[in-house]
């Protein structure tokens, strides 16, 4: 085998010591005169002495080119003559299944160790001055490394815990590029994986069609060896996702949760247990009942009697008997906020006297019953009321959601503070009145679109009084509402008429003649609600209905819980950024306990934290420091992709299929040893070295027989 074929062309440079030997003779000519014979002719042996010696010559001659184009080729000679020749040591690329599936445990042992010990048989078949590198089918952020310590590179991969999702195409490509280079000269890939279809999702055609355009391209192809571990089973209970119903979480509010159970399996799970945790405490439970392969939302309600970050976790409850399929999907964590209550700040553009009249009157008994009716209770907001003239930044930037009740209009510098409010994740709800300018709010806060009002205001009209018509269930705002047929009465004589939306804009109610009643959008990291009126009852009924308190309170809680998401796919960034204070000591402890220090970028009074090194799921917390007072630890979950809960695994077909596609090898581990097999695969070593000092050594020889057999004569 060579793999540069092209030089041989150089073989056919042999004949020319021949040609020049041809072309010398032809220049002479024999002419006989009188004289001669008198000359004493040549012994004949003599004459045949000199010929050999001149094919002797030519041989040499006609060896060293050949030599050198043979060289040139790059020659591999089998094993068994290899160990005559000098380097052309094996080179290895080991991929291996990091995915969060081998953490599946069959026959007491989990697939992620089944792939360790076939990976340690792989590293036991190399000899003495191979080099491997490992690349892993995961999260990334591993980064591979040639290197002759076999012992290395099966600590490294002794050391691999399952997380994420394995993309089998991208390892095997960054493989083969990590082989593609000139002193790779006997290279062998193997994959190393459990049964899972998912795994393979990338393997498609276009990935086969460039794979085999590639070993087409190479003269001397590598190896590819598919070495499948583990069982077939398919059977799995996961919790998918953990959402709040009615965010923000008020310290002793009850709060809402949904689960999300996923039966992969052919077999009805029924009463599974499902638990809501925090800190290893109990605080929510239920059961449910999961069909053959289907996905059923469990609802949970909690209580929290302290406030803070903290990670809620909705966990499948074990239960007697062996567990079922993968474990480590048992769990869903979120990270969360709990408040003592929601800050509201009411910026008011009609506060006379009497106090019923006042602009936020309604409002406030809405957002905190107990302590407008002077009763001993938990609120679940703590409303302040400022007259938007004499409003301030810090009383802004102190709120969770600030309300502009009947505004006239926003001085530059207050509608500046107020968008900056919404950028940085506050939440603003909208209720212009009689006293509010359309044309202002249109031309400072919607921009025709480019600004944060979710619609542009139209100044009201004089149409018959209507009622609440259309709304939209599915919103977070209107959940309270599921389960009833009709909204309750409410008259509406007024209303401003909003339109156009924003083309990211959301309707969240109609007025029964079709006009919106409230809309929103989201803006940077916060929200906005508009209305189409007022929140007190001078242009309807809705505050004397049963429907403005809940409607208040829920749209309050979905305003502030815009912000800074604690809850990330793998791989994006954690932002955490705060305003004034000192310079804290800030370092991030990963899921596996590791602690790293975190570099903060100061401008102003803000301070900012970035952090990218995401790609493990898992809780990460970051802790901050202050030179005085206690430490402040923040959590963020970085959660695991779903789909490595399906556990279906491929085909027989599907194997076929790949072995035909991949030109690889099926290793099962039923058959011969891996160490066995891979024995036995050697391909040869180069010999080049060993042609070219063949080509000096004809050199020297052509060299000195030339000089002496010239002399002799």
């Amino acid at each position: 085998m060579f793999l540069n074929p092209l030089m041989l062309a150089g073989l056919g440079g042999a004949m020319l010591p021949i040609v020049l030997h041809l072309l010398s003779r032809s220049r002479f000519r024999t002419v006989d005169w009188a004289a001669m014979m008198f000359l004493q002719g040549a012994d004949p042996r003599q004459r045949q002495s000199t010929r050999l010696k001149q094919i002797l010559l030519l041989l040499l001659r006609m060896l060293l080119v050949s030599l050198l184009a043979i060289a040139l080729a790059r020659p591999l000679v089998s094993e068994s003559f290899a160990a005559v020749a000098s380097g052309g040591h094996l080179s290895t690329v080991i991929v291996v299944d990091g995915s969060l599936s081998t953490a599946v445990v069959e026959n007491g042992k989990s697939r992620a160790e089944l792939i360790r010990q076939a990976a340690i048989q792989v590293l036991t078949s190399m000899q003495k001055g191979d080099e491997a590198a490992v690349v892993v089918a995961g999260p990334a952020g591993h980064s591979p490394v040639w290197t002759t310590d076999l012992s290395r590179i099966a600590e490294e991969i002794t050391s691999l815990k399952p997380a994420g999702r394995a993309n089998l195409a991208e390892a095997m490509a960054k493989a083969s590029d990590l082989l593609n280079r000139p002193e790779a000269t006997n290279r062998r890939l193997l994959v190393i994986s459990d049964r899972q279809a998912i795994s393979w999702r990338e393997v498609d055609t276009a990935f086969r069609s460039a794979w085999r355009s590639r070993l087409s391209r190479d003269s001397a192809p590598t190896p590819l060896m598919i070495v499948p571990v583990g069982g077939v089973a398919a059977d799995n209970l996961a919790v998918q996702g953990l959402t709040i119903l009615n965010p923000p979480i008020v310290r002793d509010q009850p709060i809402e949760f949904e689960a999300k159970i996923r039966n992969y399996g052919a077999v009805r799970r029924p009463a599974v247990p499902v638990a809501l945790n925090v800190g290893g405490r109990e605080v929510g439970k239920g059961t449910v009942d999961c069909p053959p392969d289907s996905t059923v939302p469990i609802r949970l309600t909690a209580r929290f009697y302290e406030s803070g970050l903290q990670v809620v976790t909705a966990a499948i409850q074990p239960t007697p008997g062996p567990s079922i399929g993968l474990s480590a999907d048992d769990s869903f964590d979120l990270a969360v906020d709990i408040s003592d209550a929601t800050r509201v700040l009411i910026l008011s553009g009609d506060e006379r006297p009497p106090k019923l009249s006042a602009e936020s009157y309604f409002a406030t008994v809405a957002l905190q019953p107990f302590a407008a009716a002077g009763k001993t209770g938990s609120d679940p907001c703590k409303v302040t009321v400022v007259p938007v003239d004499s409003a301030t930044s810090a009383e802004v930037s102190a709120a969770q959601v600030v309300v502009l009740a009947n505004v006239t209009a926003l001085s530059p510098a207050m509608a500046t503070i107020i968008e900056q409010f919404i950028y940085d994740g506050g939440g603003v709800m909208v209720a212009p009145g009689n006293l509010s300018r359309p044309a202002d709010y249109n031309e400072k806060l919607f921009r025709d679109g480019a600004g944060w009002l979710p619609a542009k205001l139209s100044p009201p009209g004089t149409d018959e009084p209507t009622t609440l018509g259309q709304i939209d269930p599915a919103h977070p705002v209107l959940q309270f509402l599921r389960g009833r047929s009709e909204l309750p009465p409410a008259t509406v004589g007024r209303w401003f008429k909003l339109k156009p939306l924003r083309g990211d804009a959301r309707t969240i109610a109609s007025l029964a003649n079709g006009d919106v009643f409230a809309a929103e959008c989201a803006v940077g990291r916060g929200r906005v609600m508009l209305l189409s009126g007022p929140i007190d009852a001078d242009w309807s009924t809705i505050p004397l209905t049963s429907f403005y308190l809940p409607f208040m309170q829920s749209s309050v809680r979905w305003l502030a819980g815009g912000g800074t998401d604690r809850n990330l796919l793998p791989g994006a960034p954690i932002v955490y950024a705060w305003t004034g204070g000192e310079p804290r000591a800030a370092t991030m402890q990963l899921p596996g306990g590791r602690s790293v220090p975190l570099e903060q970028q100061r401008q102003g009074d803000r301070t900012e934290i970035r952090f990218a090194g995401t790609d493990a799921p898992g809780v990460y917390r970051m802790r901050l420091a202050p030179a005085k007072g206690k430490e402040t630890i923040v959590p963020f979950v970085v959660t695991s992709p779903n789909e490595e809960s399906d556990l279906t695994p491929l085909r027989a077909a599907d194997w076929k299929s790949l072995q035909r596609d991949l030109n690889a090898t099926l290793v099962e581990p039923t058959g011969p040893s891996i160490a066995d097999i891979l024995a036995g695969s050697r391909a040869g070593r180069e010999i080049w070295g060993l042609l070219l000092l063949g080509v000096i050594a004809c050199a020297l020889a052509e060299t000195w027989v030339a000089g002496r057999w010239s002399r002799e004569e």
